[in-house]
């Protein structure tokens, strides 16, 4: 993300030697600022709507430009990220013998990186506990447990691909399969937590549950979705970029908690500034939610389960 002056910007656009296309994929630094300018506007805009003029067609208007300004900046956030990456990140970590294998072993990368999201997952998910507790609300304590079970999945994935690599550590193949399995057994286990987590938001959208109205809480889980969807889109890139079962794992998980994620921020958001409960929209975001992960893990069974049977048939040919 090359920073551009703003008049040569809006200069080369006007005389048609950059191509809007162009400044879209790449806008610097001025873009990346109106951008945010853009999300924070649009963001007052539906704030004071609300507060003073109630015009529902202009909600709606305001509600569109802020999703697609939002989901332009995620974009831009991801592309910098990556960009620090490659440029500072990565060239360090590579001329540094203790942390070279961070770089050039993407399970032990990914392992790496799910040690450090189980920290902070750990303090959302005690977090969500306590405003469950200190409000008497059932929905977030589920929230809470669901954010638990997943660290312990996290948890369970990583150190089960620790104890395979050292017994299988002078077999590549007998490791390959190690990991094929342990992808699998992830995976089954994933969806089928995402079927109980469909039941239980039937439930609570239907019951319209109890639910905390605090700005400063909205904040908290609007931050926590922001990080948790840009951290998604970097594993699920560079998960496809490595083919390694274990960080396709890793990733499928980090999507279960942003899916999990948007939906507690649909609900707080619905809650601190909606004046209606909203259930046909909290019903297609968190039913969304479940069957993309649904649909995922279903990918990542047959995926799994087509490799280690080949693996076999490959062995007894072999």
């Amino acid at each position: 993300m090359d920073g551009h002056c703003p008049i040569l910007l809006f200069y080369h656009l006007a005389m048609g030697r950059r191509r809007l296309s162009e400044i879209l994929i790449n806008p610097g630094w001025i873009g990346s600022l109106l951008s945010f300018l853009c999300v924070a506007s649009f963001t007052l805009g539906i704030y004071f709507n609300y507060a003073y003029y109630g015009n529902i067609p202009l909600y709606v208007v305001l509600a569109l430009l802020d999703l697609l300004s939002f989901g332009y900046l995620v974009y831009l956030i991801v592309i910098f990220c990556i960009h620090i990456y490659k440029t500072r990140v990565y060239p360090w970590l590579y001329d540094h013998k203790l942390t070279k294998p961070l770089v050039t072993n993407y399970a032990l990368q990914s392992a790496v990186s799910a040690v450090i999201s189980v920290a902070i997952n750990v303090g959302f998910a005690v977090f969500n506990m306590v405003i469950a507790l200190l409000n008497g609300s059932i929905w977030y304590g589920a929230f809470a447990a669901y954010y638990f079970v997943l660290i312990g999945l996290r948890t369970a994935t990583v150190s089960t691909y620790y104890r395979a690599a050292r017994k299988h550590w002078f077999d590549k193949k007998a490791l390959e399969l190690a990991k094929k399995k342990i992808s699998l057994v992830t995976g089954c286990f994933l969806f089928l937590m995402e079927a109980s987590m469909a039941f239980l938001i039937g439930h609570m959208v239907s019951d319209t549950p109890p639910v905390v109205q605090s700005v400063a809480f909205a904040v908290v889980n609007a931050i926590y979705a922001l990080y948790k969807l840009i951290v998604a889109i970097v594993n699920t890139v560079l998960s496809r970029l490595s083919g390694d079962s274990i960080g396709k794992t890793l990733k499928d998980i980090s999507l279960a908690d942003t899916c999990m994620s948007l939906m507690s921020l649909t609900v707080v958001l619905i809650s601190t500034f909606g004046a209606e409960p909203y259930i046909a929209i909290k019903a297609i975001v968190g039913f969304g939610a479940c069957l993309v992960v649904g649909f995922l893990c279903v990918l990542t069974i047959v995926r799994e389960a087509v490799g280690i049977y080949r693996f076999h048939a490959q062995s007894k040919n072999g």
